[in-house]
């Protein structure tokens, strides 16, 4: 399975947001791949199956579906979009849908 996480940041030192990353080291055990979409991201030790991108590096809009941004990740990837599940963490300005 792959799995597309949405979320504000990927910083252990973050002190709302620092959990993120243990979150993301467990489900990266649990997933074939696990793509990380975050509003902010510092260099992080994380398993080898996960690749984390910025929104801006990604071109992505914050404000988007969280569909559409699996859609997006699909088409950039070259797969299937149905390969992918999506997972929004504390973004609140992603729209439901």
């Amino acid at each position: 399975m792959r799995l597309v996480f949405i979320t504000q940041r990927v910083d252990e030192d973050d002190p709302a947001l620092g959990a993120t990353v243990p979150k993301l080291r467990a489900l990266a055990e649990r997933v074939d791949e696990l793509v990380v979409l975050a509003l902010h991201a510092v260099p992080t030790e994380l398993p080898a199956n996960v690749r984390v991108d910025n929104f801006a590096a990604a071109n992505l809009h914050v404000n988007l579906y969280p569909k559409r941004v699996i859609l997006n990740e699909a088409k950039r990837s070259r797969r299937s979009p149905r390969n992918y599940l999506g997972f929004c963490h504390g973004v609140p300005r992603l729209r439901s849908g």
